[in-house]
């Protein structure tokens, strides 16, 4: 019986800390940021904060109920000592409170547009973030087949240089260079499958899962041949990035009014109703005393007209400065999408001449080949097309990388 318990204990084990592999395209990741961030799912649930604090106008004309009571001992001079209740009702209805609710009721929907403007912004981030780390991954699945590719070549050049040396055509000098060569590559590929695992985890907590520890691509690099579309591009598209702080200054111009209306009376009507005790009440006898009220209150504090107007003047500050980060967040954003426009089609002039490099590195290597199996290269010469062809191929897989980057820089700008 221990030992099935112990059994059914290490099951449960390996199947609560069991790890898992996510197969994944990149259209997959806006959908998966969108419903399972936690920094998008953060500001979903401000937002909803926001729409809770909505209405605040309508309820600071609700009427207002307090109610007090107590029960107390007192002494009234040397001789008198008695224990009595002491409560009472008001009920309050505001009539005016120099229209600082309306204002406060602007400030909330106020804020409510800009939790969801932020709401973009992380949206917009994290998808590109998430983008960034699944293009930096088919990077390295392809820098890792062409790593491969190396390996096999070089393996094949191994085996061909200990014939050479048994005929004397090569030296044992030979041999080493190959050995050295391999243990490069070995130790490359293994950096390369390092850096995937770090990534994969990464990008699998930005996109929400908390147990992955492979990541598959669904998707590889190709050569786009049509670029009109990649390249249309308004300024309407991406000014959502901007939107928050242009919200923020409208937000502080409106609280600024209110603290500057920080002395204004406010005028409540109420009525009340109170049971006093000889303590509170009549104190010269030991009746107790009932009192009912209505009326007007107009209640204000001048000495606020100081302080409201040094704060209402801070606000209005605050609001300039964050007027001015708007613009220069506009103009920034403005920029870089023209930048990304005009990268994305030099990349893509690259890609082309990038193409025609690796036909050279292959047909270089391939000739290379032959003439040292013919005794008129050497070692080093195999080497060196060799690295040639690796660098070639990587370069052209860097450039894709940044290609597919950059596009989705400014794809996203206009799908969020």
């Amino acid at each position: 019986m221990k030992l099935f318990i112990i059994f059914i204990v290490l099951i449960f084990n390996q199947i609560t800390f069991a790890k898992e592999s996510l197969t994944l395209k990149s259209a997959d990741i806006k959908q998966l940021i969108e419903s399972q961030n936690a920094r998008v799912k953060g500001k979903n649930y401000q937002a909803k904060a926001m729409i809770h604090r909505q209405g605040y106008l309508k309820r600071s004309f609700l009427p207002s109920l307090k109610i007090q009571g107590a029960q107390e001992r007192f002494s009234l001079g040397q001789n008198y000592t008695r224990t009595q209740p002491t409560y009472g009702a008001e009920l309050s209805l505001n009539l005016f409170n120099g229209l600082k609710d309306q204002l406060q009721n602007q400030v909330i929907n106020k804020k409510k547009q800009r939790v969801d403007s932020e709401i973009k912004v992380s949206l917009y981030e994290e998808i590109i973030k998430a983008k960034e780390i699944y293009w930096t991954l088919v990077y390295l699945n392809q820098t890792f087949v062409a790593l491969s590719e190396v390996k096999k070549i070089n393996q094949t050049n191994l085996s061909s240089v200990e014939r050479r040396i048994k005929s004397g055509s090569a030296t044992t000098a030979d041999r080493f260079e190959f050995l050295m060569k391999q243990t490069e590559i070995d130790s490359n590929l293994k950096k390369v499958n390092m850096q995937k695992e770090i990534l994969d985890k990464e990008l699998g907590s930005i996109l929400g899962f908390s147990n992955i520890e492979k990541i598959i691509l669904a998707d590889k690099f190709e050569h786009f041949e049509k670029m009109e579309d990649i390249g249309n591009h308004n300024e309407a598209q991406h000014q959502f990035l901007a939107l928050p702080a242009l919200l923020q200054s409208e937000e502080n111009e409106i609280l600024a009014r209110i603290q500057s209306r920080s002395w204004w009376p406010r005028i409540d009507a109420f009525v009340a109703f109170n049971e006093y005790n000889v303590r509170n009440g009549n104190v010269f006898g030991p009746q107790e005393g009932q009192e009912t009220v209505m009326g007007l209150r107009l209640s204000m504090n001048l000495f606020d007209f100081m302080s409201g107007n040094t704060e209402a003047s801070a606000l209005r500050a605050d609001a300039e400065g964050s007027r001015f980060e708007s613009q220069y967040l506009s103009k920034l954003i403005e920029n870089e999408a023209h930048t990304e426009i005009t990268s994305l089609n030099f990349l893509h002039q690259q890609i082309h001449d990038a193409e025609e490099n690796i036909k050279r590195s292959e047909g270089y290597l391939k000739i290379t080949l032959a003439e040292y199996s013919r005794g008129v290269k050497n070692s080093p010469d195999v080497l060196g097309a060799i690295d040639k062809l690796f660098e070639t191929k990587n370069k052209y897989n860097e450039i894709l990388r940044d290609f597919y980057i950059t596009r989705d820089h400014l794809k996203t700008k206009s799908e969020i």
